[in-house]
């Protein structure tokens, strides 16, 4: 967060801050927001959720980042409830349509900043959310956690944006994070007082035994504290240039093995058979003592020959229909270039479905084993919004290199298409709307 007085919009010159420390600063304060960026003639407009840059209109990206005269304007905006930006600061609405437990999966998704106001019945909760994280909840004026407001969901709620940029008035310092930091100076240390002295009690005349000496101990190895890289997550990738730190989550995908192995054991007896003249009396004099055995025998082999082992039980028809969801929510985080936050959702797919054949190419791309290759999006005559696999990827026209190679579903405004994207190759994709679509 931004100390001091903040506001929601940015105004500056490119001769002061660059446009690629502009992004920079936009992605590590996690700004949801749009920026117009003006160099002499040229125009650009630029779309961030969350500090991720969703879209960029009007110039090439390698071109923007390389503007260093003009100026430019950042204003920041809260998102709907789909990740598309809105131009509103405030949100209000019915905890029935969008509960409690939703707004803060919003919040986190989108690693937004703001406070929300919930009221149900006679009970108040505020809770502070900082880049997406909870930092503070207060029910009816009183410290509390986020399980005492889980899921409400009758009542309103109010969502605010918190300001992040600093007042004009206050100067933004340029850091560069490739020259060396500057020594900090530390104010020297105020000097203690003498420690008391004390004199030792003369001991009474004796012969000098000499003292032993204690074994030598190995020398304690010093322990380095483990630093945390510093920089910002983008995608991938981490910026050198961005002092914010993020935590980095682990994430562990192990492969899922499904099935087992049964291990039968037969336990064979036998007996020595008894001589002929005795087996003869002995089925002579006790004819029905010898049936009765029999007859127990051929209910035990009967009812062993029924008990067959179960077959394994397979993913129900609701598991399939999430994993499928999963798979596919995944899969748009992946073409975001969030690969990392995709795998979770992933893993969570192949459990409940091990056999979706979804999950298993998603997770080929988001390992980068599927390859890569690279999608242009245009339309016709004006540009439109574009969705692709169900995440907005800004407005047309767009220029996608390194994408996910394999099958995409690519929406621009009303029209939806299936392509294909090959490794190593351009798949161009042109848009008439209110007409046809074509696409090579």
């Amino acid at each position: 967060m931004v100390g001091g007085s903040s506001t929601f919009v940015w105004i500056g010159e490119l001769g002061n801050v660059p446009a690629r420390t502009m992004l920079e600063r936009c992605i590590a304060l996690r700004i949801s927001g749009r920026a117009e960026v003006k160099s002499g003639p040229k125009r650009a407009h630029v779309e961030l959720l969350g500090g991720d840059v969703v879209g960029i209109d009007g110039v090439d990206p390698e071109a923007l980042v390389s503007w260093t005269a003009g100026s430019f304007r950042v204003a920041q905006s809260l998102p709907d409830f789909d990740g598309q930006l809105t131009d509103d600061r405030e949100r209000r609405g019915q905890l029935a349509e969008f509960d409690s437990s939703r707004l803060l999966a919003w919040a986190k998704q989108h690693q937004l900043s703001v406070t929300l106001d919930l009221q149900s019945g006679a009970r108040r909760a505020l809770v502070e959310i900082e880049n997406g994280s909870v930092i503070r909840v207060t029910l009816d004026g009183k410290p509390a956690g986020t399980a005492q407001i889980h899921a409400w969901r009758s009542g309103t709620f109010t969502v605010v944006l918190m300001p992040l940029f600093p007042e004009p008035s206050m100067k933004i310092p340029v850091v560069d994070l490739s020259e060396p930091m500057p020594k900090i100076e530390e104010p020297e240390p105020t000097p203690l007082p003498p420690a008391p002295q004390f004199l030792p009690r003369k001991a009474p005349a004796m012969v000098a035994q000499p003292t032993p000496q204690p074994e030598p101990r190995p020398a304690l190895q010093p322990v380095h504290p483990v630093t945390p890289p510093r920089g910002v997550l983008m995608g991938d990738s981490v910026l050198p240039s961005q002092q914010k730190n993020r935590g980095l989550r682990a994430v562990v995908v192990g492969a899922l093995v499904v099935g087992g192995v049964g291990l039968a054991l037969t336990l064979v007896t036998s007996k020595s058979a008894p001589n002929a003249p005795a087996a003869a009396a002995a089925k002579s004099i006790e004819p029905e003592k010898k049936a009765e055995p029999e007859k127990k025998a051929e209910p035990e082999k009967k009812a062993e020959a029924e008990k067959k082992p179960e077959p394994p039980k397979g993913p129900t028809e609701a598991d399939k229909a999430e994993a499928t969801k999963l798979a596919q929510k995944a899969q748009g985080l992946v073409i975001s270039g969030k690969r990392k936050q995709a795998m979770p959702l992933l893993a969570q797919a192949q459990k409940l479905d091990p056999t979706n054949e979804l999950a298993k190419t998603v997770v080929a791309q988001a390992r980068g084993e599927s390859g890569e290759g690279m999608l242009v999006v245009a339309s016709l005559p004006k540009p439109a919004k574009v969705t692709i696999d169900g995440a907005p990827m800004g407005k047309t026209p767009l220029k996608l290199k390194k994408f996910p190679a394999g099958a995409h579903t690519v929406q621009v405004a009303e029209q939806v298409q299936e392509i294909q994207v090959q490794k190593g190759k351009k798949k161009t994709v042109v848009v008439k709307l209110g007409g046809k679509k074509k696409s090579s």
